[in-house]
């Protein structure tokens, strides 16, 4: 398929007429740039003038991107060598600005004219590339193989009557919108392609009676952590949320019932409908009737029960996978993750693409991510994209904080 963008005529001097004379530039790549799995939005054009480092203020522009191809008409002012063009397809957000992390960029040299009237340049864009930066060397076409590992990866598995079967694929995890700052070294402002495989993933977050029903026991009041407050009803009964145990408990939990706790990937992955959305629910910000949050202040006053409420109470806090549905993804308790928490900055979060990807820690051997959002924390935690931990997977206890358990498929 071709992109239909049109002629565009990038002038390094718009004062003057064009010349006659074009190039004719052919980009491609193989990331997903329509359907399900896209990754990529827009793709900006510049050109560089002989001697100039990047294209000038007024010698680019952006088109939106919804094929694997597209050609672009360069006119330049004077035929001359030394000429650039700098090619970038990006991830678009807020402000339509490439970011580096979700960018595949190329700058490649454009051959002077001589007499010809037009002449024709390849510019491949390879998804592995993303992240890197600008380029010299463009991949030629015969390296820029198909890139299947981010299709959709169907899920086929014997489920429980309260597991989800989720397909596997490619999306951005994290996004410069996200708000951090309200803890010390919350995170989710960096961005990078994570794949996970298919997964199974249960409907419903771990409830007390079902916990307790495994022989371990949730934490009581410890130094005001878990009694719930003066404000807070306690559950009268089983069908709650468990909270008040440990990253420990949790993991032991999982793996009595042949499952384990899910990565921290694979989470966002479902908070953002599997396709890098804000919410489970899209890009609207939420309301007081989509999900279970910030009950114990004045943002929700009297809109529900301040505190837990039983699974599956808010209809937009969901997912529907294969006739299944997910609940309280982003609301009602926050989620412990496999992972060991560090920031993006680190190891285990570099720019690229990833594959099902676990941190496993060397500075924070003991600190494990938290994922989604709760009824006493505010809207800004409710986001796909943020991360947060618990300090201390052996002793680290809070009512705002429970789990559900996950299985991968061999």
């Amino acid at each position: 398929m071709r992109l239909s963008l049109g002629a565009l005529a990038l002038l390094v001097s718009c004062a003057a007429p064009p010349h006659a004379r074009e190039i004719v530039l052919h980009i491609v790549t193989n990331s997903p740039v329509s359907g399900d799995a896209k990754l990529f939005h827009r793709v900006r054009v510049g050109l560089v003038s002989p001697g100039e480092t990047t294209s000038c203020p007024n010698c680019w522009r952006s088109f939106d991107a919804t094929s694997a191809e597209a050609t672009i008409s360069l006119v330049p002012q004077r035929v001359s060598d030394g000429y650039k063009v700098e090619v970038t397809l990006y991830r678009a957000q807020f402000d339509d600005a490439p970011n580096t992390e979700s960018s595949i960029s190329r700058r490649v040299g454009l051959p002077a004219l001589q007499g010809a009237t037009e002449l024709h340049v390849n510019v491949f864009l390879d998804v592995a590339d993303v992240g890197k930066g600008f380029g010299d060397n463009a991949p030629q076409a015969s390296q820029l193989d198909s890139w299947t590992r981010g299709a959709s990866v169907p899920c086929a598995a014997s489920l429980g009557p309260n597991e989800v079967c989720v397909p596997g694929g490619a999306f951005w995890m994290g996004s410069r919108s996200t708000v951090v700052g309200l803890v010390p070294n919350d995170d989710g402002q960096h961005e990078r392609i994570v794949v996970v495989s298919p997964f199974v993933l249960d409907a419903y977050e771990v409830t007390d009676a079902q916990f307790r029903a495994s022989g371990d026991v949730p934490y009581g009041p410890i130094d005001g952590k878990c009694g719930f407050k003066p404000l807070l009803t306690p559950p009268t009964d089983g069908d709650f949320p468990v909270a008040c145990i440990t990253w420990r408990q949790a993991d032991r939990y999982c793996k009595v019932h042949n499952a384990r706790l899910p990565t921290e990937s694979e989470l966002e992955y479902v908070e953002g409908a599997m396709r890098s959305a804000q919410y489970p629910w899209g890009a609207r910000q939420p309301t007081c009737a989509d999900a279970n949050y910030d009950t114990t202040t004045e943002s929700c006053p009297n809109a529900k029960p301040v505190g837990p409420s039983k699974p599956g109470a808010f209809a937009s806090d969901t997912l529907t996978v294969g006739g299944r549905t997910l609940f309280d993804l982003v609301g009602n308790v926050a989620e412990l993750a496999q992972d060991q928490y560090e920031t993006s900055g680190g190891n285990c979060w570099t720019t690229g693409i990833l594959y099902d990807p676990v941190c496993a820690s060397v500075e924070n051997k003991g600190a494990r991510a938290l994922k989604g959002g709760s009824y006493n924390w505010p809207s800004t935690k409710l986001r796909s994209s943020y991360r947060a931990y618990v300090e201390d997977e052996r002793a680290a206890i809070a009512e705002s904080i429970g789990f559900r358990c996950a299985r991968s498929i061999n």
